[in-house]
């Protein structure tokens, strides 16, 4: 009998061991088909935001913005003028951190059409910001437009220290609001001055997995080609 019962416990631990493993398969082929992108930020943001950046930006706020002229897509350039007011967002071609955030830049874009547009100012030259505006943007409007800086000129004007810097410009051309990164309040700050600034009624806005602590994206400077390069060697 205990030859039995030794037997019949055998069988079934090989069973569970099969049954398991059949289990863990199958997940890893469904996070592999998945889009890794965006991502939940379940750990410490590896960017945090300092005192020192949002003091930097506290004062370009009621200061002229600067002037933009290198957008990338002609088409776009009539609802970009038209919009009375519009967000600038510091945009690094190489940055995962920016690629994380621009869906919650999109969602407002798209809530905010006609009377807002977003301007994505990025660190490269037209053929770079074409390639990330056809991986990343996927508006639903023409409201959000690429903008090349390829030496950063514009950026370090804004003290545009990392990727995910955020301005609000107003009717006046002035920049109104400023922020050094992102986080789920910074996103309502942000709603709620779009809403009073286009005089439309107040609504929520799903921050979705936005972090919880102010976060910017990596260090901005110039693209450098040959680094990816040298990357991919």
């Amino acid at each position: 009998m205990q030859k039995i019962n030794a037997s019949f416990l055998k069988n079934i631990k090989s069973l569970l061991g099969i049954l398991l493993a059949s289990i863990l398969l199958t997940s890893c082929k469904k996070s592999s088909n998945s889009q890794s992108f965006p991502q939940t930020v379940k750990s410490k943001p590896k960017y945090q935001v300092t005192k020192e950046m949002s003091q930097e930006l506290s004062l370009l706020i009621g200061k002229k913005a600067p002037e933009i002229s290198s957008f990338v897509h002609q088409s776009k350039l009539k609802t970009i003028k038209n919009s009375p007011v519009k967000v600038i967002i510091a945009t690094k071609y190489d940055c995962p951190c920016q690629v994380h955030a621009q869906p919650l830049f999109i969602d407002l874009a798209n809530k905010f059409y006609p009377k807002v547009s977003f301007i994505g100012l990025i660190n490269t030259d037209k053929e770079l910001a074409k390639e990330y505006y056809h991986d990343y943007i996927k508006t639903k409007h023409d409201n959000y437009c690429m903008a090349t800086d390829e030496n950063c000129s514009i950026l370090n004007h804004l003290e545009a220290k990392h990727s995910v810097y955020t301005y609000v410009i107003n009717n006046e051309g002035i920049i109104s609001h400023a922020w050094p990164g992102y986080s789920k309040d910074m996103l309502i700050e942000l709603n709620d001055a779009l809403s009073s600034l286009t005089g439309d009624k107040l609504t929520p806005f799903d921050t979705k997995y936005a972090p919880k602590k102010m976060t910017s994206g990596c260090v901005m400077e110039p693209h450098n080609e040959e680094e990816d390069d040298d990357d991919d060697e």
